[in-house]
């Protein structure tokens, strides 16, 4: 898919400020090496993305789509070669995906049990009890993108990034409020493709957003698979007469401008303990990571200050979302002849 550009005044500057920025963020990679490939911090609770990302020592695990006709779910099969049973932790929203990109983009959830609700009730994270040799678990797990198909039965799935904040406190909500498995997954399609307002009491109840700032500006709440949501679909041409709950078939270079997504495949989650929290080792990185990126930003606005591109490179005349000349990370719709208020996504 094409990406698109913007051509700013400055740009000398900005390459500058770029290029610190870059340099930052390997001094960055290099200096987080080691909690990136090493198994979880001493003491932790492995999380099930650590295991399936085979970065927990004696213990792994494989995870396959259970079939549609039955509950959303995923069947984990794990393999303690230890002496011991292991904690594994199973926190709200956990993202798996296949290699189809076509195919649905599933957040897992820990299996119900009053326990477990008492534990999201409390805001932490529920764990499992894996035992020695190998032994199976199914999870309930929930699809993210209303617009693509359900993994064919048996399918591997493996982990990405994690989800967004929003998405994975809607999961916790909707299972601290005991919500039925339809009314979290209609939770979920709102978060992910249909923010529409007004929101029925039920459903606004497992909702952690304002559901009124959100359906103005709706953002992504998972990372980068190469699907674009029904609400981004519905500003594009309306083709055949699609809708929201039906849509249209899309161009993908028109679709380029809107949201310019690639898949990158599975990705190495990041380490996490059980309760939410970081050990002392841990949060040390943290803090520098935070002086450093934060270092790196000021010195690239400073640097790089200039007036926004007054048309958006390749598409003169053509109307659509780009993204934001200002900043801010968002898109801003372009009229076919200058810029409008219209802004959608982070700001």
């Amino acid at each position: 898919m094409a990406r698109r550009h913007l051509v700013t005044p400055g740009s000398g500057a900005r390459r500058a400020a770029r290029l610190v920025l870059a340099t930052s963020v390997l001094g960055l990679a290099l200096a987080t090496a080691p909690l990136a490939a090493g198994a979880q911090e001493a003491g932790s609770v492995p999380t099930l993305a650590q295991v399936l990302a085979g970065e927990v020592d004696g213990l792994s695990a494989t995870a396959r789509a259970t079939p549609a006709d039955e509950a959303m779910g995923v069947d984990v099969e794990f393999t303690n070669d230890g002496d011991d049973p292991v904690e594994v932790a199973i926190p709200f929203g956990t993202l798996v995906v296949t290699e189809e990109e076509s195919d649905q983009t599933l957040a897992v959830t820990p299996p119900p049990s009053p326990e477990v609700t008492e534990v999201a009730a409390e805001g932490g994270t529920p764990t499992i009890e894996v035992g020695t040799g190998t032994s199976r678990e199914e999870l309930p797990a929930y699809c993210t993108e209303l617009g693509d198909g359900y993994p064919y039965e048996g399918a591997a799935v493996t982990p990405i990034e994690d989800a967004h904040p929003v998405l994975a406190e809607t999961l916790r909500a909707a299972m601290a409020a005991e919500a039925g498995t339809d009314a979290t997954q209609e939770a979920v399609w709102w978060l992910t493709d249909e923010p529409l307002v007004p929101v029925d009491d039920d459903l606004a109840d497992l909702l952690a957003v304002d559901t009124a700032a959100f359906a103005a500006s709706p953002h992504m709440v998972t990372p980068d698979t190469g699907y674009i949501p029904m609400w981004m679909r519905e500003e594009l041409p309306p083709g055949d007469g699609g809708s929201m709950a039906n849509p249209s078939p899309y161009d993908e270079e028109e679709a380029a401008g809107i949201l310019d997504e690639s898949f990158e495949g599975p990705a190495s989650p990041t380490s996490s303990s059980s309760d939410g929290g970081v050990g002392p080792g841990l949060m040390l990185w943290v803090v520098f990571a935070g002086l450093v990126v934060v270092a790196a930003v000021v010195i690239a606005t400073r640097a790089g200050r200039a007036q926004p591109a007054t048309t958006p490179a390749l598409a003169r005349t053509t109307p659509g979302w780009y993204p934001d000349p200002w900043g801010g990370g968002g898109h801003r719709y372009w009229d076919g002849q200058a810029w409008t208020t219209r802004v959608m996504g982070p700001r």
